[in-house]
């Protein structure tokens, strides 16, 4: 689901207009930056955050110094440029890129303390770290998996997920692939390619005689999941053996109109992208191996979820925009001002996820399928496939041909968009209009995706990770057994040896807990009084409302289906956390 965040940029329009602004309405640009609460992969005591932390009292820019007003300005119409001038050398010295912690991709070189984790993330953080030590100590000593019910034992204090009750039913998997942890690999396709031999008689065994694979195609009815990308993707290891990463094809379809359920269905896996004898199709009708297929899309449908998805197009592309908005705009620029709320966390986050996360020995070179080496490429391949202006709403290729003179003197923006695009800068792929920002339009389609993407983006994609993909059996991080070379003769102890042993599994629960149940802002809720503009309270407060609608709709649907409840906006946080 896209927001339609356009509707509350309107005051950039305002902003930009040619007017002299009452200087008795200026105040502190931040009086105290409350929100900076981000999610949580441990407790300072467990991973020494204590270096991250900044006192209570900190300021968050020296711009407070000299009590930049909230008031918008843009640089060609402020009346004091020198402050201006003294704040953004100030910020792009505290702000300097590194592209060797993540090559080649940029970073922050070192977190600015007002960037840093405040006390009140830190206590938020320590509670769900008690919780997960005592669910920890309670699983008791490690064991081996004898059956399905092992795995529940390693929830005494954490909820065990609902999905580890229906993870096996067809329609499960299917509506995970629109409503689960990763809804944007799925694609609508016509026809199938010859990778993928799926024949009629493989689609009647799941959709009935009453269809054919060749009408649900001309209808329009086809839906593949296609995890090329890991196509000859190295296999990880883990201290007690191999661990393996697939590259599945998956075909779904939509029942025909006069069918009276109309739900998603699957229906046929193949375990890797080339066929033959030792690579089948299998379908539903195919029992235990069917199960063994869908875990395979399972395991790679995580990895993808979590380096392509959530660490490349969303903690990494948003990197980038975040050091050139505070290096480039400064505290009293109006996209500046609409933007940081949106930012709080970011870097912090980022930075330690590089030495915590996906460091050597880390959470993801233990659990996930690939080797280390492999998992970065594949984050990085995450941020390079994702161009800017293709991401954009639309229409937005409709409006670039329309000009807006009045943005075209905006020094501070059009710096921060060569920023972005600078080798030495955010090396982002697809930005801008012709090196430049040209239209308000445009603008407006380019803030409306940032901002999409460092809340409602982030929340379909990281909040899953708490509730359902803790539940190793339903999303494994990797696979520990080959791919089955039949359709036939599979049994309970080949699928068991294909999930994950008991100390991985408990390691993705601990991990992805944590990284998807620690949040604190919401989205549309700024700190009181934030927007000084009076010109934009209307437009918030219209906003706000829209969300209460949307909320109100999704809550009628979910009476009528399968809840779905990481997109109700009470439960989105506006910025990026864990």
């Amino acid at each position: 689901m896209c927001f339609n965040f356009a509707r509350t940029l309107d005051f950039l329009r305002l902003s930009c207009e040619q007017k002299v602004v009452d200087r008795q309405h200026e105040s502190r640009y931040f009086s105290r930056r409350d929100a900076l609460k981000l999610a949580a992969v441990g407790s300072a005591t467990l991973y020494g955050i204590g270096a991250f932390l900044r006192p209570a009292s900190a300021q968050v820019l020296k711009a407070d110094a000299y009590q930049a007003p909230t008031v918008p300005w843009l640089p060609q119409h402020d009346p004091d440029l020198s402050q201006r001038a003294m704040q953004l050398a100030d910020q792009q010295q505290q702000h300097q890129y590194n592209f060797t912690y993540f090559p080649p991709l940029p970073l922050v070189d070192k977190v600015p303390p007002a960037d840093q984790f405040t006390l009140p993330w830190q206590q938020l953080a320590n509670a769900i770290e008690t919780e997960r030590r005592s669910n920890t100590t309670q699983a008791g000593q490690a064991r081996t998996i004898a059956n399905l019910d092992d795995y529940a034992a390693l929830f005494p204090v954490i909820p065990l997920p609902q999905i580890s009750k229906t993870f096996q039913e067809d329609s499960v998997f299917a509506r995970m692939r629109v409503a689960g942890p990763n809804p944007l690999v799925i694609e609508h396709v016509m026809a199938l390619d010859n990778r993928f031999p799926v024949t009629n008689e493989h689609y009647q065994s799941a959709m009935g005689e009453v269809d054919s694979l060749a009408v649900a195609g001309q209808e329009g009815r086809l839906y593949l999941a296609d995890y090329a990308i890991f196509d000859g993707a190295a296999n990880g290891s883990y201290a007690a053996g191999q661990k393996y990463l697939y590259a599945p094809l998956a075909l779904f379809a939509v029942p025909r109109p006069n069918q009276r359920l109309r739900s998603l269905v699957p229906v046929a896996i193949q375990c890797g992208q080339k066929p033959g004898p030792d690579n089948p199709i299998f379908t539903p009708k195919n029992g235990t191996n069917w199960l063994l297929a869908k875990t395979i899309v399972q395991i790679a449908d995580a990895n993808f979820h979590e380096l392509v998805i959530h660490l490349g197009s969303i903690h990494l592309f948003i990197e980038p925009l975040v050091i050139a908005t505070q290096r480039q705009l400064a505290a009293r620029h109006p996209l500046g001002i609409l933007l940081r709320p949106h930012f709080e966390g970011t870097l912090a986050t980022n930075f330690r996820a590089v030495f915590e996360l996906i460091n050597p020995g880390g959470p993801v070179d233990r659990l996930l399928g690939t080797t280390l080496y492999s998992s970065l490429a594949f984050a990085v391949e995450g941020v390079r496939s994702y161009p800017f202006n293709d991401s954009m709403l639309p229409d937005t290729l409709k409006r670039r041909g329309v000009d807006d003179r009045n943005l075209l003197p905006d020094s501070e923006l059009q710096n921060w968009l060569s920023e972005l695009l600078s080798v030495n800068g955010g090396r982002m792929v697809g930005i801008g209009q012709d090196g430049r920002i040209q239209t308000q339009a445009y603008l407006i389609e380019a803030t409306t995706l940032i901002l999409f993407t460092a809340s409602a983006q982030h929340a379909a994609i990281g909040t899953p990770q708490g509730s359902l993909m803790t539940y190793a059996p339903a999303f494994p991080l990797a696979g520990y057994s080959p791919a089955p070379v039949s359709n036939q003769g599979a049994t309970e102890s080949d699928y068991l040896r294909l999930l994950p042993p008991w100390l991985q599994a408990q390691g993705q629960l601990s991990t992805l807990y944590l990284l998807g149940t620690v949040d604190y802002t919401r989205l549309g809720r700024y700190q009181s009084g934030y927007f000084s503009d009076e010109r934009v309270r209307p437009k918030l407060e219209r906003f706000q409302a829209r969300l209460e609608r949307i909320e109100a709709v999704i809550g009628r649907r979910n009476q009528t289906r399968p809840a779905y409840e990481f997109l109700l906006p009470s439960q989105i946080p506006q910025t990026i956390q864990w």
